[in-house]
Formats: structure tokens, sequence, C-alpha cells
């Protein structure tokens, strides 16, 4: 699918967020995951103005397993053929490694322009897109701030198998 296809009902911006995946031991991103978890949340806002997708290297039924698992139900989920476009937007490097990535493109008649990239890597820490995380702004209200935490995928493991029933 090109990516003017990804434009839909005349909305002239396309915010993409790219989930990191590690193909050799077929594993995503925990911090990726708890972001995304948040932007299904308000999904249905954003999608009034642009139009919004979760995209990554994952097989495409693994993508779709993943999102059935974490629940996101709101997000338009796409899987990359090949690596030239995770490459094209600095979510790949050259020996195949992900880095979590967020771009927005805006469409002007035919004319597609790539206006904004922003990766969350901060000093070794995903501290780079705070603005679109309310995880991190909930723990900044807390005495303790946001301290050493890191989120985990404990709960929703890539095993794909059920959560435990709640009580």
């Amino acid at each position: 699918m090109a990516t003017s296809e990804l434009f839909a009902d005349g909305k002239p911006y396309l915010i993409l967020y790219h989930l990191m995946y590690w193909a050799d031991d077929h594993r995503f991103c925990p911090m990726c995951s708890l972001w995304i978890d948040g932007f299904n949340g308000i999904a249905p806002h954003v999608t009034q103005r642009a139009n919004f997708v979760i995209a990554s290297r994952a097989p495409i039924d693994r993508l779709q397993a993943w999102g059935a698992h974490r629940e996101w139900h709101r997000l338009r989920l796409l899987s990359d053929d090949g690596p030239a476009f995770a490459r094209a937007i600095d979510a790949e490097d050259a020996d195949g490694r992900p880095d979590s990535t967020i771009v927005v493109f805006a469409k002007d008649g035919d004319t597609i322009r790539h206006v904004y990239t922003a990766h969350p890597m901060l000093e070794d820490r995903e501290r780079g897109i705070d603005l679109l995380c309310p995880v991190w702004h909930l723990f900044d209200l807390m005495p303790c701030g946001r301290g050493d935490w890191y989120g985990s995928n404990e709960g929703f493991d890539a095993s794909l198998r059920p959560l435990a029933a709640k009580a």
C-alpha cells in the first residue's frame, strides 16, 4: 500500500507510529505497546481530524494478534512490506535494528510531505516523546515521580495466552 492510500475522507494529515518488533524472538517493544495502549483510547478523537495508523515490521498476522491481545480495536494496524519504509523514516537501521518512531505526513493535492519525525530515545531512556504518553504525566503527579519505572509486557505476554480472569 502506498503512503497516499493511507489518506482517507479528505483528511490532509497522516500520523503514523512505527511499533518496534524484534523478528529474532517475535517480541514487541513494551514501551511502544504502552504508548499504543493510550493511543487506542484517544484514536476516535484523533481520527476526527487526521488519519492515524500503527505500522510495524512484524508480519501482519502477528501484529493483528498482538493488537487483539492488547485490545487495540480502534487502531488501523499495518505491516511493512520489506525494510524500505521503516528505513526511510529511520524506524530501522541498516542492520535491521528497530527504533520506535512517530512521523506525520501532510497531503496537499497530489503532493505528500513528510513534516515531522520523533524518536523516544533520549540518553538511553524512552523519554523523548513524553507529550504522547499520559502514563508519564500521571507518574509526575506523585511525590516519587517517574523514578526508574520501565514499561513491561507482563500480563500481555508474547505467547498471546489469555490473561487470567479478574476477580
